[in-house]
């Protein structure tokens, strides 16, 4: 499979990429079943929060299989398995100022989440309306 740009700045393979080398290729061949998500992700989401800092997001985690969403202990109706989802860090840039700048941003999404597990820190964003149902948008949680 060959890459390429779902936006300007974005590729299909940094938002199917996995650290869990076994799935890479399941989970990209998963993906390109769901291009136009991802696509939208790429544009209304990603592009956005690049334009706010002037440093592309280290997308950590988007696309993901059900086999590799259960295998990281993924919520089992997670906006991930949609592609409607990312995890990212900004580099240089702390995620709780990320957190809060988006949140008071006005950008639209349907999810934003500061996340920390095993040390490790991110922001949580997913898509919102019409991905996510309008009463369940515009959601903060810090965890």
């Amino acid at each position: 499979m060959t890459d390429f740009y779902l936006s300007e700045n974005f590729t299909f393979f940094e938002l199917t990429a996995t650290s869990e080398r076994e799935l890479l290729d399941f989970n990209r061949a998963e993906g390109i079943n769901f291009i136009i998500p991802l696509s939208v992700l790429c544009e209304e989401i990603l592009e956005k929060v690049y334009k706010m800092y002037g440093v592309k997001p280290a997308v950590t985690s988007a696309f993901r299989c059900k086999i590799l969403n259960d295998k990281l202990r993924g919520s089992a109706d997670s906006q991930h398995l949609k592609g409607e989802a990312a995890d990212f860090v900004l580099p240089g840039i702390s995620c709780a100022e990320v957190f809060e700048k988006i949140k008071n941003s006005g950008l639209a999404y349907g999810q934003l989440i500061l996340e920390k597990a095993g040390g490790k820190r991110w922001v949580h964003i997913s898509l919102g309306v019409p991905y996510r149902p309008a009463e369940k948008c515009g959601q903060n949680l810090i965890l």
